[in-house]
């Protein structure tokens, strides 16, 4: 692990170029951000397709730019993502204990991220770069009941840093999938906990 971001300290901001992401947005200046940082594109030239699911791969591959994970290249150790475009990227995850994939061997990367596999993630992500993911205090999520174990520490943290995004009742919906303008904002908001960004 090293803090080596200056490489990737923005200059000069650019405006995103999607024609769908609206100056009054809630999701406008995490989409500029990502972009900006080269972690993601749009789904077109000129679209980013806010509302679109993001699958567990696409996810995989934001976060290990993110971190500036080294790709190697070769064998990958889930016997589903061979020969994908996100192997080399899903692989330096799982070499960096980020993510693990199922008990069957498998990643699933073409299957859509739910909201709790993606805090899930994101709390790897953290303590891979050093945060102290330690809970202090108790958020009241009313569908906490509704969360996986593997998914529990994970969306208290990240509620607890106001990372998650909700639906305005202290409600999370942990296994509706994860949208494009909902990881912008997750993943920027998580990226701030740690002393990359």
């Amino acid at each position: 692990y090293s803090n080596n971001m200056e490489n990737l300290l923005i200059t000069t901001k650019v405006s995103e170029p999607f024609k769908d992401v609206n100056d009054t947005d809630w999701f406008k200046a995490d989409v500029e951000e990502i972009y900006n940082y080269g972690f993601t594109q749009g789904t077109t030239a000129t679209t980013y397709s806010p509302n679109n699911e993001i699958t567990r791969g696409e996810f995989a591959v934001m976060i290990a730019r993110a971190l500036e994970l080294t790709v190697r290249s070769g064998a990958t150790e889930f016997k589903d993502t061979e020969d994908k475009w996100y192997a080399n990227e899903v692989q330096a995850l799982k070499d960096a204990s980020i993510v693990s994939g199922f008990g069957d061997g498998t990643f699933d990367g073409d299957k859509t991220i739910t909201r709790q596999e993606a805090t899930k993630m994101l709390l790897n992500m953290l303590e891979y770069a050093k945060v102290d993911t330690t809970t202090k205090s108790q958020v009241n999520l009313v569908d906490m009941d509704k969360v996986s174990d593997f998914a529990k520490h994970s969306v208290q943290f990240l509620a607890e840093k106001g990372v998650l995004v909700g639906d305005g009742n202290k409600k999370f919906n942990p296994t509706n999938n994860l949208t494009r303008a909902e990881m912008a904002k997750i993943l920027v908001k998580a990226l701030k906990l740690t002393d990359l960004y």
